[in-house]
């Protein structure tokens, strides 16, 4: 299975120098560094296992994979009790949810997602996610984010197990572009990852849970279509 990474064409999105390699950028060093090895023709394999084995439980992990804009999240059984309610979400075909706005109150421009979870529709588990532009990761899934109407939702549990689906998104391009525009007209070469802590924990005071200071105009609806 190989990575491998589309570049936006006339876009009017530029993002700033990576501060960070992302996983395509990962893969493709890798793939050079064995075809310099005279090394050719040979499959790359990945697992999500691995990908996420070390991040926090109850995070949503923005990225790209497989010409797939993706969100794979790991959650946790206090979060999720039932192990068995992560396929029911994906068999009962149930929508989501995604906002996308700009933080901009701190000194670092932040782009704010926070994914509803339809593990109980009356109160959705939600999971907010500062994201820095300046991520590879986070411009991966942006460049293709913008250019496509369908991303990739992979869920993990911390009792084992991992499923994903495609979903149809005809809104995200328009939202997260205008979310986009605005944190990069914010966004200056002399920030630093101290900026970008004291933003994070300034948004977590001004908006004391996920839900605050939501729009509807920064909603994106998100339609199953079937398994990954």
């Amino acid at each position: 299975m190989f990575f491998f990474r589309r570049k936006l064409q006339n876009s009017p999105l530029r993002f700033p120098p990576r501060t960070s390699n992302s996983l395509l950028d990962k893969m493709q060093d890798e793939k050079q560094m064995m075809s310099s090895s005279g090394i050719s023709g040979m499959e790359f394999l990945w697992a999500w296992e691995d990908i996420l084995k070390n991040r926090p439980l109850d995070s949503s992990f923005y990225t790209a994979v497989d010409g797939h804009c993706t969100i794979a999240n790991c959650l946790s059984s206090q979060s999720v009790p039932r192990i068995e309610v992560i396929a029911q979400l994906f068999d009962r075909r149930m929508p989501w949810l995604l906002n996308v706005d700009c933080f901009a109150k701190g000194p670092y421009p932040l782009l704010r997602c926070v994914l509803f979870i339809p593990d109980n529709p009356a109160d959705p588990l939600t999971i907010e996610s500062p994201l820095n532009v300046a991520e590879g990761n986070v411009q991966d899934f942006c460049q293709l984010a913008t250019e496509q109407d369908r991303l990739e939702i992979v869920v993990q549990h911390d009792q084992g197990g991992i499923t994903s689906a495609i979903f149809h998104t005809p809104q995200i391009g328009q939202v997260l572009k205008r979310a986009l525009e605005a944190t990069l007209k914010r966004y200056k070469a002399s920030l630093t990852e101290r900026d970008f802590v004291e933003s994070v924990r300034l948004m977590e005071r001004t908006l004391p849970s996920p839900t605050s200071g939501l729009k509807e105009q920064n909603m994106v609806g998100l339609i199953y279509e079937g398994k990954a």
